[in-house]
């Protein structure tokens, strides 16, 4: 199966190639991150949602809506011919009904994965006006919820000194005083991105990456914390 995250770490990693890594870049892009939305209206969801404003911001896409092939093609806007998608993730779960071992009917669910292609609104020949449009952002609004979401992760966070990091031997996040921050914006971005390390802790996720300062795992898991830290939850929205 297709993991919609290669795309997103190969974006990362050709930008960096380039000298523009995407939370280095000094010149706006055109776009400002926002919610990604289904041809519905219906906001995404879960992984699908920061995969696709990441992926979004990095292409600089200024419509915040999503289409598949053929719903571009019901509101007669076709996708554009040479544009490539980006895949995302269905997660389904079903009741049936089944007998057990000793022939009682029990429910039980059913679950199933798979991922599907979606293309952004600007990769559409001739989308209507409605669509290209994001809704105004409440900046007030969003530092907030980024900070309902961040306190909500029962780490152990100490505030202090002047150096962000995650310490595998304590188990503890490290960030200095969010008063050395030039923006509440980056005193949570930066807080994102070690919790996003803290995640692959003994105790939780057990990723082996990046004990060895500057080699290649290292680097792996600097690029794992990079997209948690732009999931549009904590960075965007």
């Amino acid at each position: 199966m297709d993991r919609p995250i290669d795309n997103l770490l190969q974006t990362f990693i050709r930008m960096i190639e380039a000298g523009a890594p995407p939370w280095r870049q000094p010149w706006a892009n055109g776009a400002q991150g926002s919610l990604p939305l289904r041809a519905d209206g219906q906001p995404f969801s879960g992984t699908n949602c920061w995969i696709l404003a990441a992926v979004g911001a990095c292409a600089g896409r200024a419509s915040p809506y999503w289409f598949t092939f053929n719903q571009a093609l019901g509101i007669e806007a076709p996708v554009r011919k040479g544009e490539r998608g980006q895949h995302v993730i269905l997660f389904k779960v079903r009741s049936a009904e089944a007998a057990n071992d000793d022939g009682e009917v029990e429910t039980r669910a059913l679950k199933y994965l798979k991922t599907y292609v979606v293309f952004n609104g600007d990769q559409l020949e001739g989308l209507p006006d409605s669509f290209r449009g994001a809704p105004a952002i409440d900046e007030d609004l969003r530092s907030r919820l980024r900070d309902e979401v961040l306190d909500a992760i029962p780490a152990e966070i100490v505030i202090g000194g002047d150096r962000a990091y995650y310490a595998r031997a304590t188990d503890r996040v490290h960030l200095p005083p969010p008063e050395a921050f030039i923006s509440a914006d980056e005193f949570q971005s930066t807080k994102a991105h070690e919790l996003a390390h803290w995640a692959g802790g003994a105790a939780r996720l057990n990723r082996e990456f990046g004990q060895r300062f500057g080699d290649q795992d290292y680097a792996f898991e600097e690029l794992i914390a990079l997209s948690g830290q732009s999931a549009p939850c904590l960075t965007l929205h």
